[in-house]
This record gives C-alpha cells, structure tokens and sequence, in this order.
C-alpha cells in the first residue's frame, strides 16, 4: 500500500470511472487497475464491482475512501508545512456568499500582508458545495453561515448572523405592526439557490411552521434577489448584513419576523488532522481576530 495507490484510488472513487481517473491522473489505464488491486491484495477486500459495465463502490471501498482522504491531506499539510519553511506554499479558502462579501475581503487582505510571498486561491459558493470540496481536499477552509453537516470537520465558531424580511416600499405588509411567518404564505417569495445556507435555512423555518417554501424566483446572486424585490417582484428573507451592503435607500424596507428568532451561526471549517501546520493556525487565528471585529 502506498501513497500514490490512496491517491489513485481516490480519483477513481470520485469519478467512478477508471478510464477518467487514467486520463485525468494523466497516467495508463492497466496502471490504474493495478493501483486498485493492490490495495484490494493488502486489505482482503473488493473497493469496488463492476455491474453492466459500470463501476460500484463496496461498503470497504466507503470506508477506505473516509480514511484515505484523512491520509492524503496529512501528507499535503506536511509538504505545504516543509515548503512554508521559508514562506513559500499557498492556502485554498471558500466562502459563502454572507461571508464571502463581508468577511473574507479582509481576512485575506490582512493574512496576505503578513505572507506576500504565499499564494492565495479563494471561492465564493454555496454551503454545500464547501463542504464536499473540504470532503475531497479542494479547499483548505471555508467560511459557512450554518453549522457544517459533517462531525468529521474541524470547525471554529466566528460570529452570528441574522435574517430579515425585505419588501418594496409599496407592499401592503409595510403597514403592519406585526409580520409573523405566516403572512408570507401567500406572498411571492424570491429566495436564493438550492445548497445554499440561506435557502437551507428559510427552508427549515418554514418546514417548522408546516408550511412548504415555494419561491416564484431564485438566484445565487444577493444583488439580484435585492434589485428583484425593488422591482416589485416579490419579498425575500436575506442576511440583513448583505441587505446594509447592497439595499437602495427607500426602494424597500427591512422589517423583523415577530416571534421568530431567524439568527444564524457562522463557523470557519477545516478537514480535520492530527497535525496543523503554523501557517494554517495562524489563518485560523487571523479568521477569529477579524470575526470578532465585523461579525460582532
């Protein structure tokens, strides 16, 4: 069992394929099948079967897969860890789009500063979408507006947040004293996309309430689910921190949900290791300082 067989194996895992896994690993198909059956000989177990021409993953395979990533990411934390000696080495961070527009511009500013010479990547996407570039060691940490699904995750609490409910000018529920969730039963909802904290959220709220979420809009784009309730089109529930950000002055409202508490966690997450490199808590550290000072 070698190095080179984990990763090898994590390819074909994630594709299911191993004539992609040799074309993206830029190596021979027979290579592939080699790397695959000797780690089947070391451990004693079929990783996967082959049923009608396609590749099916073993519930060993399951297992190795849960362990091999922790392998591999170890082993890269301890090369970036060695090259960091002299401050070279590079960080991969995601965000949320809360966080990516209000926290992570600094964050990366203030950390690039101390390392001129790190190199730096950053993405800004959903939740969901983090947590499995995390899973599969695409990123380094991410920046979420929920709690992570995954126990496995280290995770390090930053802030809160909370929602709001935005209107036009006009709409007639201005005029209330009180918005409890279930006037938005008959309203037109504009939301943000699947797999995001902000649609994952609302969407539990309702489910609470027995009531189903059925948006007559969606958007990955804050701005855009802004400008579309400042056109009339609907109300929305959003982050009132991205509302301050991008709202027009008296082209809609902001107004609380009476007897609902819509605040949120945020969490800087990571793939667990036994070993953290003094870069990586130094990120870690550099988040915290900056958190306390915006999301506060």
């Amino acid at each position: 069992m070698t190095i080179r067989n984990l990763n090898i194996f994590i390819t074909v895992y994630q594709m299911e394929n191993i004539t992609k896994a040799a074309r993206s690993l830029h190596i021979t198909q027979p290579t592939v099948t080699r790397a695959i059956q000797e780690l089947e000989d070391h451990y004693k177990r079929r990783l996967f079967e082959r049923i009608h021409r396609r590749l099916y993953v073993t519930e060993a395979g399951k297992q190795l897969y849960k362990h091999a990533i922790h392998v591999t990411a170890s082993i890269n934390q301890m090369e970036k860890a060695m090259s960091e000696m002299d401050e070279a080495g590079s960080i991969r961070i995601g965000a949320g789009t809360t966080l990516g527009c209000v926290l992570l511009p600094s964050v990366l500013t203030e950390f690039q500063a101390k390392h001129p010479r790190l190199s730096i990547h950053s993405i800004v996407a959903d939740t969901t979408s983090l947590q499995t570039m995390l899973l599969h060691n695409e990123i380094d940490f991410a920046l979420i507006e929920n709690a992570p699904d995954d126990p496995s995750l280290g995770r390090q609490f930053i802030g809160r947040d909370r929602m709001v409910l935005i209107l036009p000018a006009s709409h007639p529920l201005c005029d209330r004293k009180e918005i409890t969730i279930q006037d938005l039963a008959s309203q037109p909802i504009i939301v943000s996309e699947t797999g995001s904290a902000s649609r994952s959220f609302l969407e539990h709220i309702f489910s609470i309430h027995g009531m189903k979420l059925t948006p007559i809009m969606e958007s990955g784009s804050m701005p855009v689910i802004i400008q579309a309730v400042q056109a009339k089109l609907g109300i929305a529930l959003m982050p009132q921190r991205m509302v301050s950000l991008y709202s027009m002055a008296h082209a809609i409202v902001e107004r609380e949900l009476s007897y609902e508490v819509l605040t949120r966690e945020n969490y800087l997450i990571w793939h667990e290791s036994p070993y953290v490199s003094p870069t990586f808590q130094e990120f870690i550290e550099t988040v915290k300082s900056s958190a306390s000072q915006i999301l506060s």
